[in-house]
Parts: C-alpha cells; structure tokens; sequence
C-alpha cells in the first residue's frame, strides 16, 4: 500500500503535546470485511524506540485472526525478536 493510499486508512491523533510517546490512531478500512467499521488504536513507544518495538493495542473490539480478545496484536514483525529499527509505524 503506498503512503497516500496508507494516510486515508489511518489516522493519527496529532494533539499528543503532552506525552509524544503515546499515540491514539484510528483505522478505517477500506475493503471488506472490515470496510464498515472504524477501529481505535493505541501505540506505546518505549524511549529505546526504534531499537524496541512500540506496543500496539486495539481499543475497539475486533475478530481477526492475528488480535486477541484483550485487543493484543500477535504478528512476527514487532515481536521483539523480529525487530528491525529500519521498520515504521507504517510498516508494522
């Protein structure tokens, strides 16, 4: 997805003055079968940031496959392990 196309899909909460390592974002698919729906998220980043993970978690309830019902994402790519500082929030 190109970062036009990325910017439509996600939002960000740029009132965040008093604390940048926290972000509040919201998700608006595009596609189904989640086109109807608009999904809150927030993001943790640790001061180590970009060479630890930020923490990602879904505010919205969602059934998918890679969230868990405590809104947790499970993808390879910010597990700690997996982490590359090249990687973007974008990316993740």
């Amino acid at each position: 997805m190109n970062e036009e196309a990325m910017l439509s899909v996600f939002k960000i909460d740029a009132n965040q003055e008093e604390n940048l390592f926290e972000w509040n974002g919201l998700i608006l698919p595009t596609s189904p079968p989640y086109s109807q729906g608009a999904f809150k998220l927030h993001i943790e980043f640790c001061p180590e940031f970009p060479f630890k993970p930020p923490k990602l978690l879904f505010k919205t309830p969602i059934y998918h496959p890679n969230i868990d019902e405590k809104g947790q994402i499970c993808l390879p790519l910010i597990a700690p392990e997996n982490w590359k500082p090249a990687t973007t929030v974008p990316n993740s």
